[in-house]
C-alpha cells in the first residue's frame, strides 16, 4: 500500500452521467446553483433579481418574445389568447398598448396554446407577428380605398400617396382586346390613336416564350398592370400584424400594407404559396421579411417587405419575390427559420435546410438543401449562439441537446449535427419549452415543463478551435416557481416566472463582477431586491418594511437581509429578529430607514466530487485495485466561507464542516464553524484547505457546497489516499 496524489486540475466540466473510470478528473457527479469558467474556476451562480411583479394574476401559457431595438428600449412582448401586454426590461413597466387592427387576429383555437401559436420577427420599431392557427386569405383588390385602410402600418419607405397604384385601382380601363406583341398596339400617329384607359393583353411570341401580359394606357404610355376586371390582394385580417411601437412607451397593433398583384394574372404571377394554408414562422434576411408554410419558404421582395408578388411578368427580376420548397424526397413541413452565421436555416421535424445561394438572394440562384438529418422537438425554436446552431430532440423520457456546425467551405463544405449531451443523456427531461444562449458568455440555458423551477445550463469554451470545455449543471430556484419563458439580453439571463401570488420577471446577470450598489462583492440572495425609502418606516423602535413579493411560510428560513452601506456593508442581519407582519411585511429592530438594505432568498450552490480513481500518468483511471481516501485538498480563491461534506460510507450520514477562512476569524466574536458566525462583515481570501475523508473510493461521497451569499471560486482539488494494486 502506497501513499499517492491525484490531482483535479480544474473543476468547470460539469456534470457526467457515464461510469465514473471515464469521466475526466474535473468532470463531477452533480453540479447545482454553480456557475462553471475556465477563467475563474467554479463560482456560485449570480441570484435572480427582482425587476417587477407583471401582474397579479398568472399569464396563461403566454408567447413571450424580447425586443432589443437598443441599449434604451428593450422590452418584454406577451402574448395570450387575444391580447398582448408589453414590459420595460430594465423596471418590469407596463407600456401603453394600442388596437388600431381588430384583436381577432390574436384568437385561438380551443386547446392551442398561446407558447407554441405564435411566432415573431423585430424589424427595427416594429414587431411582425404571426399567428400559426390562421388560414391565409385572399380578397378581390378594391377598388376604392380599403376598410380601415388608414390605420394599416407602412414602412418608412411608403408613403399614402402611392396607395392609388399599390393598394386599389379606382379605374381598370376599357378592354380593347388583344395584340401579339407591344409593337402591335396603337400610336398617337394612327387613325384612331390610343386614349388613356385603353386596355390589352399582349400575348406574345415564340421570341418571348408566349408569355402573356397586360398593359394600360396611362398619361399617354403603355404601362403593365394585372388582368383585365381587377386583381387579387392579400387578406390583410388572416396576414401577420405589426405591432409597432410608434413612440417611447406606446405600442399599437395594425394590419400591415400588404401589396396586391399588381401586375400578370393567376399563371404568370401566382398567388403565394401560403395563401390557403397557415404561416408556421417568419424571420428577415438580407432585407426581405420571410416567410414558412408548409415545405415552402417564402422571401418578400427586396426591401418590399409587404410585397409578395413580381414586379414585373415580362421578365424576372433580382428584386422579386422568392417562393421556393426545400429539397428533399420526404415530406418536410418547416416549423422554424433561423439566421444563422450570415445564412438562414430552416428546420422540419425531422430534418434541417440551409439555404443556398451564390452571392445575391435572388428568384434564379436560390435553392434550399437539406443539410442534416436529425429529429428534433418541432415545438422548440432553436437558437444559434456565435457560429453554431443548438436544437433540441427526444429520446423516451429524456431530451439530448444537437451543435450544429459547419467546417470548411465551397466543395469542402462538412456539416454535422454533434450530440452535446452525450455524456449526460439522462440529466434533461423531455418537455422542453424553451432555450436561450449568449455568444459573449459562451453560455446556453434549457427549461423544461417537467422541472419547471429549474434550469439545465450549459457552459462552454473553445480554444485554438479545440472545445476545452463542454460543461451541464442545473439552476434551481424556489420549489413553488413556475419559469415560463427564458431569454437573454446582452449579459442578462431573463425569466417570467409564475407564482402563487402573481407572475414576476427576474433577471440573472451572466457577468460575475458587476455588484449591487457600493459592494465590493457580490449578494448572492435570490428575488434579490434593494428596499427603497418607501418601503422602510421606522416608528421609535422598529423599521417596517415591504416587499413587492410575497414571501411564504416555508421560505422564511431562507430569508436574509443584508446591509449594504454604513461602516459594516455586506454584513447580514440576524434573521431571528425578523418578525413576519404579513406576506410581505415584516419588523425589524432599529432605525434602518438611511441604511442601504437588500433582501432575498439564500440559495445552496452544490457540487459532488466523482467517484475517485488512482491514475496513470497519461490521465487513465486505473479500475483494479483498492484506493482508500485520505483526504482532499481545495484550492480557493476571494472565499469567505464555504461548506465540505463527507460521507465515507456512502450512506447518506454526511458530515458538514463549516469553513470560514482565515480573514472572517480574524475579527469576529463568533465561535468558528457556527451557524452564526456570518453575521459579521465578510473577508475574502485565497488559500488551500485540505479534510479528511478516510472512506473507500467506491463508496465515499464528497461535496463541496456554498450556503451563504458570499461568492468566491474553487480553483483545483488533491486527492490523497492510500492505494494497492490487490484488494
Amino acid at each position: 500500500m502506497s501513499l499517492v496524489q491525484n490531482p483535479i486540475d480544474a473543476l468547470f466540466n460539469g456534470v457526467s452521467q457515464q461510469p465514473a473510470n471515464m469521466r475526466l478528473p474535473s468532470q463531477a457527479e452533480e453540479s447545482i446553483n454553480a456557475f462553471p469558467s475556465v477563467a475563474d474556476g467554479l463560482e456560485k451562480r449570480a441570484p435572480a433579481e427582482f425587476i417587477a411583479k407583471l401582474s397579479a394574476s398568472g399569464f396563461t401559457d403566454p408567447f413571450i418574445h424580447l425586443i432589443d431595438r437598443d441599449a434604451d428600449n428593450q422590452y418584454a412582448l406577451v402574448v395570450q389568447a387575444g391580447g398582448y401586454a408589453v414590459y420595460d426590461l430594465t423596471d418590469g413597466l407596463g407600456q401603453t398598448i394600442l388596437y388600431e387592427a381588430s384583436n381577432t387576429y390574436l384568437n385561438l383555437p380551443v386547446g392551442a396554446k398561446a407558447s407554441e401559436s405564435f411566432a415573431v420577427v423585430t424589424v427595427a420599431d416594429y414587431s411582425f407577428i404571426v399567428n400559426k392557427t390562421v388560414t391565409v386569405g385572399t380578397i378581390a383588390m378594391p377598388t376604392s380605398q380599403p376598410t380601415n385602410y388608414s390605420r394599416w402600418y407602412l414602412p418608412d419607405n411608403w408613403t399614402r400617396a402611392d396607395d392609388g397604384s399599390r393598394y386599389y385601382s379606382p379605374v381598370f380601363g376599357t378592354n380593347k382586346g388583344s395584340q401579339q406583341t407591344l409593337q402591335d398596339l396603337p400610336n398617337d400617329s394612327d387613325d384612331v390613336p390610343p386614349v388613356n384607359g385603353d386596355f390589352y393583353t399582349i400575348e406574345g411570341n415564340s421570341e418571348s416564350g408566349f408569355s402573356r401580359y397586360y398593359v394600360l394606357r396611362q398619361a399617354g404610355v403603355w404601362v403593365e398592370t394585372h388582368a383585365f376586371n381587377g386583381s387579387i390582394a392579400l387578406d390583410e385580417t388572416t396576414m401577420p400584424h405589426a405591432i409597432v411601437n410608434e413612440s417611447p412607451g406606446t405600442f399599437v397593433l395594425r394590419e400591415f400594407g400588404w401589396i396586391p398583384r399588381l401586375f400578370g394574372d393567376d399563371d404568370t404571377n401566382p398567388v403565394p404559396s401560403f395563401v390557403g394554408k397557415t404561416i408556421s414562422d417568419i424571420g428577415y434576411h438580407k432585407n426581405r421579411l420571410v416567410l414558412s408554410s408548409g415545405e415552402n419558404i417564402i422571401f418578400s421582395g427586396a426591401g418590399d417587405y409587404g410585397n409578395f408578388f413580381r414586379n414585373t411578368v415580362t421578365q424576372l427580376l433580382d428584386s422579386d419575390v422568392v417562393d421556393v420548397a426545400v429539397s428533399t424526397k420526404q415530406v418536410s413541413t418547416i416549423n422554424h427559420i433561423l439566421p444563422a452565421d450570415n445564412n438562414l436555416m430552416f428546420f422540419s421535424k425531422k430534418a434541417q435546410f440551409s439555404l443556398n445561394v451564390d452571392q445575391l438572394l435572388t428568384p434564379s440562384t436560390v435553392s434550399i438543401d437539406v443539410a442534416t438529418s436529425y429529429e428534433m422537438n418541432p415545438l422548440v425554436k432553436p437558437i444559434n449562439i456565435g457560429p453554431d446552431v443548438y436544437f433540441p430532440t427526444e429520446t423516451g423520457n429524456f431530451s439530448r441537446m444537437r451543435e450544429y456546425n459547419m467546417t470548411g467551405s465551397g466543395d469542402e463544405l462538412t456539416t454535422d449535427a454533434t450530440d452535446i449531451t452525450a455524456h449526460v443523456d439522462r440529466y434533461i427531461p423531455k418537455n422542453v419549452i424553451a432555450q436561450a444562449g449568449s455568444s459573449n458568455e459562451d453560455f446556453m440555458a434549457v427549461l423544461s415543463s417537467d422541472t419547471p423551477n429549474l434550469l439545465y445550463i450549459y457552459k462552454f469554451f473553445y480554444s485554438g478551435g479545440e472545445k476545452v470545455q463542454s460543461a451541464w449543471g442545473k439552476w434551481q430556484f424556489a420549489t413553488d416557481d413556475i419559469i415560463q419563458s427564458v431569454d437573454i439580453v446582452d449579459q442578462f439571463l431573463y425569466m417570467l416566472v409564475q407564482r402563487t401570488d402573481g407572475t414576476f420577471l427576474y433577471r440573472i446577470n451572466l457577468r460575475q463582477t458587476e455588484f449591487p450598489l457600493t459592494l465590493t462583492h457580490n449578494c448572492l440572495l435570490d428575488k434579490r431586491y434593494i428596499f427603497q425609502g418607501a418601503d422602510k418606516v421606522f416608528d421609535s423602535t422598529n423599521t417596517t418594511f415591504t416587499m413587492p413579493y410575497d414571501i411564504d411560510a416555508a421560505e422564511r428560513d431562507d430569508f436574509r437581509l443584508m446591509v449594504a452601506s454604513g461602516l459594516t456593508p455586506g454584513r447580514l442581519l440576524d434573521p431571528t429578529q425578523i418578525t413576519w407582519t404579513g406576506a410581505n411585511t415584516f419588523i425589524y429592530p432599529g432605525n434602518w430607514t438611511s441604511t442601504e438594505v437588500i433582501c432575498g432568498l439564500n440559495y445552496t450552490m452544490e457540487y459532488t466530487f466523482s467517484q475517485q480513481y488512482h491514475r496513470t500518468g497519461d490521465g487513465m483511471a486505473i479500475t483494479t485495485g483498492s484506493y482508500k481516501l485520505r483526504s482532499f485538498s481545495v484550492v480557493y480563491e476571494n472565499y469567505a466561507t464555504f461548506n465540505t461534506i463527507v460521507d465515507p460510507y456512502g450512506n447518506g450520514n454526511g458530515l458538514t464542516e463549516d469553513i470560514v477562512t482565515a480573514g472572517m476569524q480574524g475579527f469576529t466574536a463568533k465561535t468558528i464553524g457556527a451557524s452564526t458566525a456570518v453575521l459579521g462583515q465578510p473577508t475574502f481570501e485565497d488559500g488551500v484547505y485540505m479534510f479528511q475523508i478516510y472512506g473507500d473510493s467506491k463508496d465515499a461521497v464528497v461535496k463541496l457546497t456554498n450556503d451563504q451569499p458570499y461568492g468566491g471560486s474553487f480553483v483545483s482539488c488533491t486527492v490523497e489516499g492510500f492505494f494497492t494494486t490487490r484488494r
